[in-house]
């Protein structure tokens, strides 16, 4: 890696800071005026650096779209996006519209073809997807029988398991007082991991 001068190395350790405690980036302004920069266009021309010598990557079509990269000393992550919800139950439309960018591991196989879906109702339930959870997605239009996929009815999304009747396919809840759905469907990914935040315990 590129050396980095000592402005470039204190935006580098605000960066960081930011994003370990807070979970965002900083923006351009609160960088120069935490580091007492005159304008934030010098604070922009430090981030840009940064990026150049491989301390920061750019994510597209997000505000403050910068993330750090493992050289950075952080754990090495891709931002997936937040996307629309997911009826697990009676149904509600997801629309494609990018709510967020979460970061998630890239060790782990999650790529940039992957996105997040937020789950409501209880249809899925005894596959240990609960209402609020953030099932991980990979965007393909084919899956195996057995396997969990996001698929959409008419203008609902929903998360079911694909399953054959008959030799036809049907998704199937994980929650008997759900019916299979048998009407046409058009699969948009297979779910591939899950994100929940578990509530604190108070004393």
């Amino acid at each position: 890696m590129r050396a980095l001068s000592r402005r470039q190395r204190e935006v580098l350790e605000f960066v960081t800071r930011c994003i370990r405690e807070r979970g965002v980036v900083p923006s351009v302004r609160e960088v120069a005026e935490h580091l007492g920069l005159r304008s934030p266009a010098s604070a922009q021309r430090h981030l840009q650096s940064l990026v150049l010598k491989g301390y920061l990557r750019r994510i597209p079509r997000r505000m403050r779209g910068l993330e750090l990269t493992g050289s950075a000393g952080a754990p090495d992550v891709v931002h997936l996006p937040l996307v629309g919800r997911v009826a697990a139950g009676r149904g509600t439309v997801a629309e494609e519209v990018v709510e967020d960018f979460l970061p998630v591991p890239r060790h782990l196989g999650w790529q940039e073809d992957c996105f997040l879906l937020r789950v409501r109702g209880d249809s899925m339930a005894g596959a240990g997807i609960f209402h609020g959870d953030l099932v991980i997605v990979r965007r393909q239009q084919t899956a195996l029988p057995g396997e969990l996929v996001v698929a959409l009815v008419g203008e609902e999304a929903t998360v079911k398991r694909l399953a054959a009747e008959d030799g036809r396919p049907v998704l199937r809840a994980e929650n008997p007082a759900y019916p299979p759905i048998r009407e046409e469907f058009q699969i948009v990914g297979k779910v591939v991991g899950l994100l929940r935040r578990y509530p604190e315990v108070r004393s």
